[in-house]
């Protein structure tokens, strides 16, 4: 979960938009590492959603749909393509 957020300039203690507790930098940015996948991890993940949407959904996807979603994926992720809201 993200953070507890203050919409405010600080500082922090006498600021009434201030709520929840605070989590220290370094501490989020551990959560951060830790809850990233590993390539491996994400290699994984996409070999069971090709098979499941192969069993399931699209019996004749090839890999070039794969690659062409892969690419989709990465230009939305990079800004390149679809809205940002």
């Amino acid at each position: 979960s993200l953070p507890n957020v203050a919409n405010q300039p600080c500082p922090w203690q006498d600021n009434w938009h201030t709520r929840g507790s605070s989590v220290p930098a370094r501490a989020y940015v551990e959560r951060m590492v830790a809850a990233t996948p590993t390539e491996e991890e994400r290699a994984e993940h996409t070999a069971r959603a090709v098979a499941y949407v192969r069993a399931n959904l699209c019996p004749d996807l090839t890999e070039a749909d794969v690659r062409a979603a892969q690419e989709w994926r990465a230009a939305i992720a990079a800004g390149q393509a679809g809205e940002r809201r």
